[in-house]
């Protein structure tokens, strides 16, 4: 289960780095949304196949995808399985994966929220 004490993303730092440009956050997220299931079933399907190779690429992905909001609970899990991916040993990935998989669903809603305030703020 997902760390419900610590946040998602690091809204201070996105914003910071984006120039609060709610346009271009919207699109990042639009993008993130629509991609981030894939690689998830990437992942999902590579660790039931037992392909550390594309555990390795996928999480990969999914870890620079989830950096672009400095997705702090995202990154940490998908490293963690990219690592496990790379090392040939996958044992604690079935964990990481479910943990990642509520970080992730943490991260899309409250990137929705934070597009959805900042279209409201725009507005």
């Amino acid at each position: 289960m997902a760390d419900q004490t610590r946040p998602s993303f690091d809204r201070a730092d996105l914003m910071e780095r984006l120039d609060s440009d709610i346009e271009l956050i919207s699109e990042l997220v639009q993008i993130f949304l629509e991609d981030a299931p894939q690689l998830v079933e990437e992942l999902g399907a590579a660790l039931a196949r037992g392909d550390t190779a594309q555990v390795h690429r996928s999480a990969h992905s999914l870890k620079g995808s989830a950096s672009n909001f400095s997705a702090g609970p995202v990154v940490e899990s998908a490293l963690r399985l990219e690592l496990m991916g790379k090392s040939g040993n996958l044992a604690d990935a079935p964990s990481e994966f479910r943990a990642l998989e509520a970080n992730l669903l943490d991260l899309e809603r409250d990137l929705k929220v934070l597009v959805t305030e900042g279209n409201r703020e725009a507005s």
